[in-house]
């Protein structure tokens, strides 16, 4: 690929996605990327122990089985349980540790809790216990969706949560974002969530006002954006029209626009 691609993303969740753009994708390959990821994960200690007081395990982000692995539960223990995940990369991560049973996967947190909490006249989850592993700021919140239906009550279905991890905000750019961003060098930058837009958005306003260059070096430079909701967090900062909305808001959506206009 002639330009760079930069990649907002936390670090492993950033590297898978390069991988599955490099597997997909003809002509591009893993010097073609620039990391630059908005937040730093910081995982909690949690216990353990009690899983076996829960009829399922629902995880809504890779950050979540990752926390999980870091507190290394027994295998067996995980056996034991269904989970149910968002993203074929977290379904992969919780196979991985001993989990041999992931009843529901779906691409987005709102697939999810449709699946499992809707729609059913004789619901499999009724009378039972889930935990809910998750980020201290999720874009789609499981069990207040469930708390804001009639099916906590109706069904007398129990999630319980546990935040396990947090997505620090950066303070400031690395020196990636200077060194790659020389004319002409840069082709995409890429935005999975509203919370990292905002934050790319804030810091390249503090930036530009610092550095007037800053704001000549993204000429000519496209936004992917996951939704439309992302797009009007970064609209401002590219030049009019350069921001693009994926057809299907997950990452295989993503890789097939990159594959469809960048190749």
């Amino acid at each position: 690929m002639d330009k760079k691609i930069i990649i907002t993303r936390a670090n492993h969740q950033a590297q898978a996605f390069a991988a599955a753009i490099v597997n997909q994708v003809s002509g591009i390959n893993m010097n073609d990327f620039v990391f630059e990821p908005m937040t730093e994960i910081v995982h909690f200690p949690f216990n353990t122990s009690k899983f076996e007081d829960y009829d399922g395990i629902i995880m809504t982000s890779m950050n979540a089985a990752v926390s999980l692995e870091l507190n290394a539960p027994a295998r067996d223990l995980l056996a034991d349980k269904q989970f149910y995940c968002v993203g074929e990369h977290t379904r992969q991560k919780i196979l991985s540790m001993g989990a041999q049973d992931v009843a529901i996967c779906t691409p987005m947190a709102e697939d999810l809790f449709d699946k499992m909490f809707k729609g059913d006249d004789e619901p499999f989850y009724a009378d039972k216990k889930f935990l809910y592993l998750r980020g201290r700021d999720v874009p789609f919140d499981i069990k207040n969706a469930l708390s804001e239906s009639d099916k906590e009550t109706e069904h007398s279905v129990s999630v319980e949560e546990i935040i396990c991890y947090e997505a620090k905000a950066i303070e400031r750019f690395s020196p990636n974002i200077a060194e790659s961003l020389l004319p002409g060098e840069v082709g995409l930058i890429t935005f999975f969530s509203k919370r990292t837009a905002e934050i790319f958005a804030r810091l390249w306003a503090i930036e530009s006002e610092k550095e007037g260059e800053y704001k000549t070096q993204i000429e000519g430079v496209k936004a992917l954006c996951i939704s439309q909701d992302v797009v009007d967090c970064v609209e401002n900062v590219f030049d009019k029209g350069a921001c693009t909305v994926a057809k299907k808001p997950n990452m295989a959506g993503m890789i097939n626009q990159i594959e469809k206009d960048w190749t």
